[in-house]
């Protein structure tokens, strides 16, 4: 057998040694395109997820302003209403953009965006039906007004850990002990606790 020449073994080591650099450079390359890949999936991600929570949070601001409307019969509350539902409607367009490649994720979109505007609507609704019961309005600042909705006591700021009966905003009277026993959930404890 005839052995290899130190010319041609320094050759072939070299040979090996460029092969193997092709290969792992030819790996590295392919795990860098995923990465890429991955990245712009995250960054999709995160783009429908900040859109779904501006959506969210224009919705609660929505609703607190008609919640403040209500409780204070003052419009002022309503006068960014259309610019909140702008808003809104233009977040569900870019989810709608942002998952148009996903069927099954289009699907949960359009059933939330769906849910949204009965919400917009019910509220809009709910609004419009409160404007037009012609309830007497508190004055501008009044918060005896908020305090009585709110059910807090007229006395104070704070509750009384008393257990006697105090009155409420509400009515003149104090609040009976039979009244007190039977208070819902909903309602503060200090509203029907003295």
């Amino acid at each position: 057998m005839k052995r290899l020449s130190i010319g041609r073994r320094v050759v072939g080591g070299f040979a090996i040694a460029y092969l193997l650099l092709l290969l792992s450079g030819a790996q590295m390359y392919r795990s860098l395109q995923g990465y890429d890949e991955t990245a712009r999936w995250v960054t999709h991600s995160y783009k429908v997820l900040d859109a779904l929570h501006r959506s969210m949070l224009e919705l609660y601001d929505l609703e607190s302003r008609q919640r403040a409307y209500i409780i204070t019969g003052d419009t002022v509350y309503l006068e960014d209403n259309e610019q909140a539902l702008r808003s809104i409607r233009a977040a569900l367009t870019e989810i709608a953009d942002l998952t148009a490649d996903n069927p099954a994720q289009r699907a949960h979109i359009e059933a939330h965006s769906q849910l949204v505007e009965e919400r917009m609507s019910l509220l809009d609704k709910m609004s419009r039906s409160f404007a037009m019961r012609a309830l007497p309005q508190p004055a501008k600042g009044s918060r005896l007004a908020f305090r009585c909705l709110a059910g807090r006591p007229c006395s104070s700021s704070r509750p009384s850990l008393s257990k006697t009966s105090a009155p409420c905003c509400c009515s003149a009277s104090p609040r009976p002990r039979a009244m007190r026993a039977k208070r819902k959930p909903s309602v503060p404890w200090w509203c029907c606790w003295g």
